[in-house]
């Protein structure tokens, strides 16, 4: 990326030079994201660096389970995933101060 800067200058100051700065801007390692589907039902995704796969975490409050779905991109755009069933229990009425634990 490239920016420049200038400015004009007044009655007391003189204008400044015209300055351009490059520079790069690269990921430094996976993006994570978190979500709610709705009511207590969560969600949580990491997607690698190379963006070419990732984990997807959820859990659904009706039903008491969890999954980690992994998966990986292909070049068509479609992914290929194995999905791991859990079972949570609560450790607390207060999901804030204590999530559930699986």
């Amino acid at each position: 990326m490239a920016g420049k800067a200038s400015q004009a200058g007044n009655a007391v100051y003189s204008p400044a030079p015209e300055v351009t700065q490059s520079f790069a801007v690269a990921a430094v390692g996976p993006q994570v994201f978190f979500g709610k589907l709705g009511g207590a039902d969560a969600l949580a995704a990491s997607v690698a660096q190379d963006s070419k796969g990732g984990t997807l975490l959820g859990f659904l409050s009706a039903t008491g389970q969890g999954f980690v779905f992994n998966f990986t991109l292909n070049a068509s755009g479609g992914f290929v995933a194995t999905t791991t069933p859990m079972s949570c229990s609560a450790v607390s009425s207060s999901p804030a101060t204590h999530p559930r634990r699986c």
